[in-house]
């Protein structure tokens, strides 16, 4: 007997060794790494609790997760973790890193242990072989990248550790006996306090309780209500604390991203190239559609499959061994529930750690394919000699060696490939906080440093992908040049959504008052040379308010294309949109899609792509980033995709200017102020907050709307575009202003219910109370 233990200790020994190493290999490159996206506002918010505000922390067992507008979670253990993290290094990432990493390598391990035990309790007998796989696979499983270098996305790896652990010491227990380990039902809390998707182990105990081999009928019944009870009775006490603090059961997103999402839940979910890419993960930025790898892998896939059939033949298991196939299939179906909202797996991998829970059992199967059942036995029954069939085996359980080794190199040469783009980024972005530090030590106490682009992401990777997590990138710890105290807040002013959205739209409004200030530094990123280099572009005033690039009838290519050449180039910042004059002489409605492409024939570059406007002659182009980075552009290409082009006749294409279109002024006004991260905020408890508008521009204006977001939701979600010309069907409220102009308008707070973030914007309106031209770009502030 102590030989046995010893024997299974080895193995077990083994097993983790081998955990360790791969993961090692895959991923211990991340440790030099920096912070990324969300990452900073966690240490951002840490370091505030820990100077003075460490009731915040305690908040999080009793309320929303980190007190976020916009979401709605209940995760108080990923603060704790982190903030341990945080004692041990302060800000610096290392720390943050190895727990990633070392979470990731536990999974591993806790995995394989836990297929072992399954194995054990289903067929009745050790399989080590299949335990090793599996923890092999999943350790160097390319979907794991963003958990493992992604500081913030243990979220998932935390939870499924605790989920784990918990599941392996249920399975160590006898399923004879109803007692149930109590550290496992304590796992279990702590599991369900980091996130949601730890909900899913009742049932996967009931499956594994029907699969076990024993009672049947009601004794299985019993069974199962006997060791599952405690587990339920845990999960009911925290799907009711969880309505009580939050307000919900469900929680998730808000807002207009929430809204985005459950819209969009059907056409996720029938994607099949994002479903095949559960299975066949590869980043297609980094190996292009139809790789190798790729076909590799699909390769294996076939084969494996072949050899796990033909290894049940005469496998005296092979019952046993089905099951275990059905109960990683449950198990992956039941990780799928909890992710209905999120799911969004991209081609370049961004969302894969949703799916980390599902990569579990989807691993574990795999495996599977490559070590259950021992393949051909020997058998006196059948006339065939006894050295054939011996040979047989042999050359089965060979041939499964030799793939399930060439499956893990394969998928730790894909892990690494699909890593490096994580380095890179938090290399660039550590590279960009220099270059703006650089440039804030070099100007003046009350100037400012403007950035128009900021670098959201890297094939697949996050980077700074809205205002939030830039507006902590430089203040304390992680770096001393803005007091979010003082006065030089607003030392670094940028152009990125409020918290979700479009990164090319830009409020043109408000970039061009940051033109008009001669304090403000503006500067783009260069991605190529990785350095800040000023935006020295200005507008001209005295341009006109349209621009005809050329008249007559303009005849089409045979790709349906019309390039026009403009001599002298053009600046971006003195035209907002491109206007189309074109007829359908066949008649009826016309459905035009209209692609505009500026580029610069001298320095070869593509400019401004992608334009797409369906049923329109207005491309609005000054509300986009690449159009205001696109330099002196002195050629456009129109690409038309018409049901008959030759039926279009276009009389006439300019370029023109929003003048006189909409009010020129939207600002905060007393009570108000504008950060630079774009969002306006109270000055005090004591002042109401105000805005001022100024609508005399528009001709014939008689009145102005006015219309709010609801909280969380911004007007662009809906539309793909910051240009409106009718109001929204998802405006919290709206209403008439009878004056043209006014200073001080209080915000109508009442009626907007909770608190968060909003959207207000302005149209002029005629005597008839029609939208004359277009809505101002919207001020946006929180409440």
């Amino acid at each position: 007997m102590k030989q046995v233990y010893s024997s299974n200790g080895i193995k077990i020994g083994l097993m983790a060794a081998i955990a360790l190493i791969l993961n090692a290999i895959c991923f211990a490159r991340s440790l030099k790494g920096y912070f990324l996206a969300d990452d900073f506002v966690h240490i951002a918010y840490l370091h505030q609790a820990l100077n003075g505000h460490m009731s915040s922390i305690l908040e999080n067992f009793w309320g929303n997760w980190m007190q976020t507008q916009g979401t709605c979670f209940y995760r108080p253990l990923i603060t704790c973790g982190l903030l341990l993290d945080y004692l041990a290094g302060s800000a610096s990432p290392f720390p943050f890193h190895l727990t990633n990493i070392l979470l990731q390598t536990a999974n591993s391990f806790l995995l394989g242990l836990c297929m072992h035990l399954a194995s054990r309790r289903i067929i009745g007998k050790n399989n080590f072989c299949f335990a090793i796989v599996t923890c092999a696979v999943f350790a160097a499983w390319p979907m794991h990248c963003e958990v493992a270098s992604w500081i913030i996305s243990r979220v998932d790896s935390q939870c499924l550790f605790f989920f784990l652990a918990s599941y392996s010491l249920y399975l160590r227990s006898d399923h004879n006996r109803a007692t149930i380990s109590p550290l496992s039902l304590l796992l279990f809390v702590l599991a369900l306090m980091s996130k949601e998707m730890a909900i899913v182990l009742p049932p996967l105990i009931v499956l594994t309780t029907i699969l076990t081999p024993g009672r049947r009928g009601l004794g299985l019944i019993k069974d199962c209500f006997t060791k599952t009870l405690p587990y339920i009775a845990i999960l009911l006490g925290y799907l009711g604390f969880r309505t009580i603090v939050l307000g919900t059961m469900t929680g998730g997103y808000q807002g207009s991203i929430g809204e985005g999402l459950s819209q969009s839940i059907l056409h996720r979910w029938t994607d099949l190239p994002s479903i095949a890419r559960i299975f066949l993960p590869f980043n297609i930025d980094i190996f292009g559609a139809n790789s190798r790898p790729a076909k590799y892998l699909k390769t294996l896939y076939l084969i494996g499959l072949a050899i796990f059939v033909l290894a049940q033949i005469r496998d005296q298991d092979r019952k046993s061994n089905l099951k275990i196939m059905g109960l990683l299939a449950g198990w992956f179906l039941l990780t799928l529930l909890p992710i209905y909202q999120v799911f969004d797996l991209t081609p370049n991998l961004q969302g894969s750690r949703f799916l980390y829970f599902s990569t579990a059992p989807l691993c574990a199967a795999i495996a599977a394919l490559f070590s259950l059942g021992v393949g051909l036995q020997f058998s006196n029954t059948l006339k065939q000699p006894a050295t054939l069939m011996l040979g047989m085996s042999r050359a089965v359980k060979l041939a499964r060696y030799g793939l399930t080794g060439w499956l893990i190199l394969l998928l730790v040469q894909v892990t690494v490939a699909t890593n490096l783009p994580w380095i890179k980024a938090m290399k660039e972005v550590e590279t960009f906080k220099k270059a703006v530090e650089s440039e804030l030590d070099k100007i003046g106490p009350n100037d400012r440093v403007a950035i128009i682009n900021l670098p959201q992401s890297y094939k697949g990777s996050h980077m700074l992908y809205n205002a939030a997590t830039m507006s902590v990138l430089f203040t304390p710890p992680l770096s001393k040049h803005i007091d979010l105290g003082g006065k030089d807040i607003d030392r670094i002013i940028t152009f990125e959504p409020a918290t979700y959205g479009d990164a090319d739209l830009i409020d043109r409004t408000r970039f061009a008052a940051t033109l008009a200030d001669k304090d403000n530094h503006i500067f783009s990123w260069d991605r190529k040379s990785l350095s800040l280099s000023p935006y020295r572009a200005k507008p001209d005033d005295h341009v006109q308010d349209q621009k005809s690039l050329t008249t007559g009838q303009f005849r089409l290519d045979k790709d349906h294309r019309i390039t026009i050449d403009i001599p002298g180039g053009i600046n971006p910042l003195d035209w907002d949109y491109l206007k189309i004059d074109s007829k359908n002489i066949s008649g009826g409605a016309n459905k035009t899609v209209i692609r505009a492409v500026f580029s610069d024939s001298k320095s070869k570059n593509k400019g401004i792509d992608g334009f797409t406007i369906t049923g329109t002659e207005a491309l609005h182009m000054s509300e986009h980033k690449a159009w205001l980075l696109a330099g002196n552009p002195d050629r456009l290409e129109i690409s038309l995709n018409h049901d008959d082009p030759t039926s279009l006749h276009i009389s006439q294409i300019a370029l023109a200017k929003l003048a006189n279109q909409r009010p020129k002024q939207l600002v905060a006004g007393k009570g108000l102020k504008l950060h630079g991260d774009g969002i306006a905020r109270p000055t005090s408890k004591d002042i109401n907050p105000c805005f001022d508008f100024d609508a005399t521009n528009v001709p014939g204006v008689h009145s102005v709307m006015y219309e709010y977001s609801r909280p969380n939701s911004w007007f662009e979600h809906y539309t793909g575009s910051l240009r409106a010309a009718t109001p929204s069907e998802q405006a919290k409220l709206s209403g008439t202003i009878d004056g043209i102009k006014g200073r001080d308008i209080p915000l109508s707070f009442s009626g907007l219910g909770d608190s968060g973030f909003y959207q207000l914007r302005l149209a002029a309106l005629d005597k008839d109370g029609h939208i004359i031209g277009y809505f101002t770009d919207p001020l946006n502030f929180q409440m």
